[in-house]
Formats: C-alpha cells, sequence, structure tokens
C-alpha cells in the first residue's frame, strides 16, 4: 500500500446525510491520540456546506466547528456521505473537494465519501476501497476507477476507506505508523478491539462484489455455500437444493462467471479465511483445519488465489507497513 501522507490535521467535510458510525469510527481514534498523546499534535474539526449544521444518516444534526472558507492549508480533508451518494449529485460538494485537491490537500474518502471523490473525478484510474453497497454504482458510473475489496487503501494524496468500523482500522494504521504500534494498541483496547485489521483485509460482503448475478438459481446457490463455508458440500449437494442436476449447475456458473461452482466454492472458503490469516490471533494450521484442509493443500489452494502463502500474507500484514 503506498504511504498515506503524514499529517496530524484532519477536517471533516460532512456531506447531508452522512453515515455517523464511519466519522465518530475515525474521530474516536484521533479523540484518544489527544488523551493519550496531548503533546503529538493532532487535531481535528468538522466543516460543513455554508457552515451549516449537517444531519446524518440517522436523523442527528453536528454543528460544525470550523469555517469551511478557513481550513488550514496543510490539513486532511476527509469526505464522509452516506448511502444516498451513489443516488444523487452534490454539484456544491464535489465542487469544494475539487478545489481543495486543486490547492495541495490531500483528500480522502470514508464511507460514501468515496463516492463523491469519484464525482470529481479524483479517482480515474486509481485503486480505491469502497464500500460493498457503492460498488455496482462505481463500476457502472465510473468504470475508470479501479474498485477494490480492501478495507482502505492509499494512492498518494488520495486515501478511500470502506467506512463503518474500517474507519477505525485506517486511524489506527496512521498511529501505528506515526507515534508507534503501543500507542495504537492502546486505543483499541480502550475501544474494546481485539485486533486492528490490516487494510489489505477483504471486506465480508467481497464476493458480493464480484460474483453478481440476476440468475436466481446461481444466486440461490451462492447463498448455500456462502453457509457452508467450513463444512462445505459437494457441487452436486449444492445443486440438488435447487432442484437441478450437477452438470447444469455448472453450465450455469460457467454462463454467468466463466468459472466452475468449484471453482467459485473453493475461493469464497478461502476468502472467509483469509480474515482469520490476516488477523494473525490463530495458527495456520488451526486455520486450515477448520476449513477442512490439510495445510500443506491450504497453502497451495492459498497460493494460487491469492499468489502468495499464508504465512507470507502474514507477514506482510504487520501494521505500518505498506
Amino acid at each position: 500500500m503506498p504511504e498515506i501522507q503524514k499529517t496530524r490535521n484532519f477536517v471533516f467535510f460532512l456531506d447531508e446525510g452522512f453515515t455517523m458510525q464511519a466519522f465518530s469510527s475515525a474521530v474516536e481514534v484521533l479523540r484518544l491520540v489527544r488523551q493519550l498523546k496531548p503533546g503529538a499534535g493532532f487535531s481535528y474539526s468538522v466543516v460543513a456546506l455554508n457552515d451549516a449544521p449537517v444531519a446524518a444518516s440517522n436523523g442527528l444534526q453536528l454543528i460544525p466547528d470550523a469555517k469551511i472558507d478557513a481550513v488550514p492549508s496543510h490539513a486532511v480533508i476527509v469526505a464522509v456521505s452516506g448511502a444516498h451518494a451513489n443516488r444523487t449529485s452534490a454539484p456544491s460538494f464535489v465542487a469544494r473537494i475539487r478545489e481543495w485537491s486543486r490547492h495541495g490537500h490531500a483528500v480522502w474518502g470514508v464511507s460514501s465519501g468515496v463516492v463523491r471523490l469519484a464525482q470529481a473525478g479524483m479517482l480515474d484510474d486509481r485503486r480505491v476501497a469502497a464500500h460493498w453497497e457503492d460498488v455496482r454504482y462505481l463500476r457502472q458510473a465510473h468504470e475508470q476507477v479501479l474498485v477494490s475489496a480492501a478495507l482502505f487503501f492509499s494512492d498518494g494524496q488520495v486515501a478511500t476507506c470502506a467506512g463503518g468500523g474500517a474507519a477505525t482500522d485506517m486511524m489506527l494504521w496512521v498511529i501505528a505508523r506515526d507515534l508507534g504500534v503501543q500507542v495504537a494498541d492502546d486505543i483499541a483496547a480502550r475501544l474494546v478491539i481485539d485486533a486492528v485489521r490490516d487494510g489489505r483485509t477483504s471486506q465480508r460482503r467481497v464476493s458480493d462484489m464480484r460474483f453478481e448475478t440476476a440468475n436466481g438459481a446461481v444466486y440461490a446457490a451462492l447463498g448455500v455455500m456462502r453457509a457452508n463455508l467450513f463444512t462445505p458440500l459437494t457441487i452436486a449437494e449444492v445443486a440438488e437444493t435447487q432442484g437441478i442436476s450437477q452438470r447444469h449447475l455448472e453450465r450455469l456458473f460457467v454462463q454467468e462467471f466463466n468459472r466452475t461452482p468449484s471453482n467459485v466454492y473453493t475461493e469464497l472458503r478461502l476468502e472467509d479465511a483469509r480474515l482469520d490469516v490476516l488477523s494473525g490471533r490463530r495458527s495456520l494450521t488451526d486455520i486450515a483445519m477448520d476449513y477442512g484442509y490439510s495445510p500443506a493443500t491450504f497453502a497451495r489452494n492459498y497460493q494460487k488465489i491469492f499468489g502468495l502463502s499464508p504465512s507470507d500474507d502474514r507477514r506482510g500484514s504487520g501494521r505500518g507497513m505498506s
């Protein structure tokens, strides 16, 4: 992951209907930094169009504590929006994002703030993290955006985050990099977080991003597969749940994804297992056994899908590493 620009001054730019969880998940980390390391110089503020109160998606209103025309020159702008962003335009909001970018600000998108950055034309040919609910819109309306299933990602002056709890992970990664892992761990403990997720960790609904289908039988078969990740069914048993033959199910999967049901099922299971691998809490042998693999078979299949072994993937997931 390219390095996020180092900064200690964050200005949250809130769109009408922004997601409160994504906003508060990021801010709470910064609040605790100021409590634990008051001399570190971290600060945060909130701005909004016309300096007016902004309603979150839950109906609560937040009053900006800074003027939109007085943003410090070195601040990172963190745009936060909500689920409506992929159905609406916000020309004034988007124009402000473009203006700050032109003046050299790093601009981050959190939750559907990523959509607003795309609408500002800032994400073309960039790899980005986006909430799975925004993926279809981004792929259809902004074909040049390289949508990733990652929790958060940085590309030079632009950082993107899927939102929700992932905003905590991104901010903790920044704190670990700038102030050390121990400080990040202390903050995580106060937030009752057992493990900080690496940015490369995939969202739980990652398979929905890739295996989109309007075919009822295929969609239902995918649901059966997802419900049986630990103790897998045979493809014949999956087909039987849909009242069709294994051969017919295989034809449908090849038509929809150009891949066999067995290939897709293996990928679904290993994507789930990868969350365990990257968390670092359990041995790789235990993880392999949980998913019904021998350690050698697990490693071989994992390498085939992710391009590196489970042990190499785990070693590369340390906080503060790109």
